[in-house]
This record gives structure tokens, C-alpha cells and sequence, in this order.
């Protein structure tokens, strides 16, 4: 889902960049994505398709979205 050509245009078109992912050594089930966009635009695209999301699998309740600046 995340690799699908779909999200890949959505993110182009919002400015969502994605810098890293990776999966955790000590839970498979967990994984750690950081991605660059302005600011709120992830939380809202997440927000937005919340139900996509939850529909290909992810656990909504899961999800800890953090937002850093480096200024």
C-alpha cells in the first residue's frame, strides 16, 4: 500500500517526502518511517484516509505521528 503508485502521487502532490523506513530488530511488527513535508500536511493526509489506511492492514491505534523542526 505505502509503495503503491497511488500513494506515491498522493505524497508528490502534498510535498510528503519520504526519507527512511525501516522495520524494528525486536518487534517485526513494528516499523519506523520518517518522512519530510510541511508542516500538518501528514497528519492531515493521514487523518484524511484514515479508513484506506486502516483497510489495507495498519493498526490506526498504532500510529504515533511526531513532527520535529530544525529551526
Amino acid at each position: 500500500m505505502y509503495d503503491s503508485e497511488d500513494v506515491t502521487k498522493m505524497h508528490e502532490a502534498v510535498g510528503i517526502k519520504s526519507l527512511f523506513r525501516g522495520v524494528s530488530k525486536d518487534d517485526p511488527s513494528k516499523i519506523c518511517a520518517i518522512q519530510q513535508a510541511p508542516i500538518g500536511v501528514a497528519q492531515k493526509i493521514f487523518e484524511d484516509n484514515k479508513e484506506m489506511i486502516r483497510g489495507s492492514g495498519h493498526i490506526i491505534e498504532s500510529t504515533v505521528i511526531s513532527a520535529y523542526s530544525d529551526h
